[in-house]
């Protein structure tokens, strides 16, 4: 009721209040009665209160109140509702009460111009979406806000203002953020959907940026293998982007991805070439050019690499991927996080061949090589979180391989936490079948025979020749496990 129907609401308690008590004056009047006050000293001070209620409730940063009206009239307004008992200082963020900001967001709504509303609606989200040059716990800190912001602008009452455009920039900002810095690439996929959503229904993109949140889709699906998604996604977009566009070279690189893991090898390898053809010509800076070219050849290194027992295969895929960590060896990106985080994912793929290669060793020399470059680094995005589980996913089969159990399954759980944090369960497929290996062999069997029941009840899991042979495996592991389960009952 207070949010559908609060006038309605406001008047009905103070008719009961006045009926029942002498006395007519309701929450909403003697809040608003006090923001009235403070808004009559300072022109700036409608912006302030009004960027103050379209965020969380919660700790909302000082910074950006100072930053989009300035220091003096922000620090004056925070004064002004400390000496009215409106909000809580913590010194960097101010609070208010829930209910509080609710009564603030209805009077200003009420009391705004559509074009007011629409002018300061739009400052807030310019300023956050500047927010990919602040750092990196800035921005998880601002994420609340950004979502709080996105969901009030689809209440009603906002229904006619011009801003969709501008929602869903900030929905884009959103994703992104869930993409890079939060992990949660369900989240990022949401908000991907809901951006198309709001165009769907208002028609206020081109065509090309259209196609560009469908590029975004279906990169986000393809991490996570949502293979036909991703396939939709990339199909419809790849016709609106120019020749000379990065972005196209992006979605014959994506479709490509898709196609390896629909087993067409060779329709993968024309995608991956025909990125590479693009990239000659497109336009676009050198660092994500070099960027663009060294993740190519890591793909088709995996075209190659994909079923991972053919040997002859895996060792065709060896200098394709060295020459991917080659391409980023150029001294003047050398620090560069971007260039320092996908150098690594090459490297320890390129472990992952080793491994399969039987050059156990090597695979681990590769992977210590691997750990002490994110370590000195220091970064911290999903390129070197998602590196952290192959780490310990590559070093758990080499010391598997090695007979060295205990300590591969350890690692195999540490990439099972880590991964499941970034992925789809199906993703791990390979970890949950490595890990049902160790249990058999450390002679945990009722563990080992639940982690094969896992194995069978997996529906959309990877299917090649390497995946197969270790799910057909697992059953191997259940008899093994029930033999040796019916041994001990009838001693």
């Amino acid at each position: 009721m207070m949010k559908n129907s609060f006038k309605k609401l406001d008047t009905a308690q103070g008719k009961f209040l006045l009926e029942n008590a002498d006395y007519s004056r309701t929450r909403y009047g003697i809040v608003s009665s006090a923001f009235r006050e403070i808004l009559k000293d300072n022109e700036a001070f409608k912006s302030l209160l009004f960027f103050m209620c379209l965020m969380d409730s919660q700790n909302i940063p000082k910074k950006i109140l100072r930053e989009t009206v300035g220091v003096v009239d922000a620090d004056d307004f925070i004064n002004r509702l400390k000496q009215n008992s409106l909000i809580t200082d913590s010194g960097k963020t101010i609070s208010i009460h829930r209910s509080t900001q609710s009564v603030g967001l209805d009077y200003m709504i009420s009391t705004l111009s559509q074009a007011e509303k629409e002018a300061m609606i739009v400052q807030l989200i310019e300023y956050l979406c500047c927010i990919h040059e602040i750092k990196s716990t800035d921005q998880m800190k601002l994420l609340p806000h950004a979502e709080a912001l996105s969901e009030k602008l689809f209440r009603e009452n906002f229904q006619d203002l011009d801003i969709r455009k501008d929602h869903i920039k900030l929905m884009l900002l959103i994703a992104d953020i869930h993409r890079k810095k939060t992990h949660r690439m369900s989240d990022a996929l949401s908000h991907l959907k809901k951006s198309l959503a709001i165009n769907n229904q208002w028609n206020c993109l081109d065509n090309q940026e259209v196609a560009s949140i469908k590029l975004k889709i279906g990169e986000v699906c393809t991490i996570i293998n949502e293979n036909t998604q991703a396939d939709k996604y990339l199909s419809e977009s790849l016709k609106f982007f120019t020749e000379a566009s990065m972005k196209k070279v992006r979605n014959y690189r994506l479709l490509g991805i898709i196609r390896m893991r629909q087993h067409k090898f060779e329709e993968s390898n024309k995608y991956f070439l025909a990125a590479l053809d693009t990239l000659k010509n497109a336009e676009g800076d050198e660092l994500k050019k070099k960027l663009s070219e060294s993740n190519i050849y890591e793909d088709m290194s995996f075209n190659y690499f994909m079923d991972g027992i053919n040997r002859e295969n895996a060792r065709k895929a060896v200098p394709l991927m060295e020459k991917a960590i080659e391409v980023l060896e150029d001294h003047k990106f050398a620090t560069v996080e971007e260039v320092v985080s996908r150098r690594a994912v090459h490297q320890i793929k390129l472990a992952g061949i080793h491994n399969a290669l039987a050059h156990y060793q090597k695979a681990l020399e590769i992977a210590q090589e691997t750990e002490s470059l994110l370590k000195e680094s220091g970064f911290d995005n999903s390129d070197t979180f998602y590196v952290q589980g192959l780490i310990a996913r590559e070093r758990g089969l080499a010391h598997l391989r090695l007979n060295k159990v205990a300590e591969a399954y350890d690692y195999f759980e540490k990439a099972r936490k880590i991964l499941t944090k970034l992925m789809k369960g199906d993703y791990l497929f390979k970890i949950k079948m490595h890990e049902a290996e160790c249990l058999v062999r450390l002679d945990r069997l009722d563990e080992a025979f639940v982690a094969c029941e896992d194995m069978f009840a997996t529906k959309d899991r990877e299917r090649n020749n390497y995946a197969n042979l270790f799910f057909n495996t697992c059953y191997y592991h259940a008899a093994i496990i029930k033999y040796r389960s019916e041994e001990h009952t009838s001693e």
